[in-house]
């Protein structure tokens, strides 16, 4: 109802200043144009109305479903879930999944990092050797 308001103001004022006005020509012009502002008001208002009924229809079918809004039961329903459960049941194993995942990228970074301190200390105890100990 935010954007009614506007138009209504704005389309009524028109018209009254199209009333004030003694040119005839202007005033049919400006009472034309108050008109379509009007009308836009209406229109404005009724495409409200159509969204607020569509969203309390939506909202209704997801509080059925378990869900506390449409998004939600939206993106349950892409992945094919249609209860509030099963989807917290879905999303708890996507999480464990993505936790293995890092700690599996973890420990391969640790165990890397493992193998260049080995070789560095390799390298450090070759360098520190003379030609003496090679033989």
């Amino acid at each position: 109802m935010e954007l009614f308001w506007p138009f209504a103001i704005w389309g009524l004022l028109w018209v009254l200043a199209s009333n004030l006005l003694s040119l005839k020509v202007r005033s049919r012009i400006l009472s034309v144009g108050g008109g379509f502002l009007i009308g836009a008001a209406g229109m404005v208002m009724i495409f409200q109305i159509i969204g607020s009924v569509v969203a309390e229809k939506t909202d209704s079918i997801a509080k059925k479903a378990g869900f506390p809004n449409f998004d939600e039961y939206k993106q349950a329903s892409a992945v094919g879930f249609s209860t509030k459960p099963a989807y917290d049941d879905y999303l708890a194993a996507v999480q464990r999944q993505r936790a293995n995942e890092q700690a599996e990228t973890r420990n391969a970074k640790d165990a890397a990092n493992i193998d260049f301190e080995l070789a560095d200390r390799v390298v450090l105890d070759a360098r520190s050797l003379t030609y003496d100990q090679l033989d």
